[in-house]
């Protein structure tokens, strides 16, 4: 991949590049799930990620923790993230409930749909496409309902 490339091609010694690797490595794993939705924006965000490593490295401190931050911070500021998204794992449940993967399989299937000939197909994914769009509400709708972290919950009775 290109981006543990550009990390590899840097002009570190072997101990700085292990150090690179290990916090690009924890960075991703904290951060993958919110990239899943095409090839081309998933390698996007490797390269961000990679170029933020190589940012932190470049003040000479080569602490994988505080590179690992650094990095996820300029992801959280690239992709919108907010903290609480830091960290999700990419399991069913999560995207199930992840409002953004409904609506770009919502956008996909609309777009196919728009180069179908076959009248009825274009009405058919037309209506996978809304219903997609209708998943991506209710998971809007969930997260309202979700206590943020550091809010108190209400004592409604």
């Amino acid at each position: 991949m290109k981006a543990l490339a550009r990390i590899r091609a840097a002009s570190y010694d072997p101990e700085a590049i292990r150090a690179m690797m290990e916090a690009f490595d924890a960075a991703w794993a904290s951060v993958h799930f919110h990239v899943f939705d095409s090839p081309e924006r998933f390698e996007g965000a490797r390269l961000q990620l990679a170029n933020a490593i190589l940012r932190a490295a470049a003040t000479g401190d080569l602490n994988v923790e505080q590179m690992k931050v650094a990095a996820l911070r300029s992801m959280a500021v690239r992709y919108r993230l907010e903290p609480s998204d830091i960290g999700r794992q990419a399991i069913m449940p999560q995207r199930v409930h992840n409002p953004r993967y409904w609506r770009n399989y919502a956008e996909e299937t609309r777009t196919i749909a728009d180069q179908m000939t076959d009248p009825e197909c274009k009405r058919m994914l037309m209506g996978v496409a809304e219903t997609y769009a209708a998943l991506a509400r209710r998971a809007i709708e969930a997260e309202k309902r979700l206590p943020r972290s550091g809010s108190r919950p209400t004592d409604d009775v």
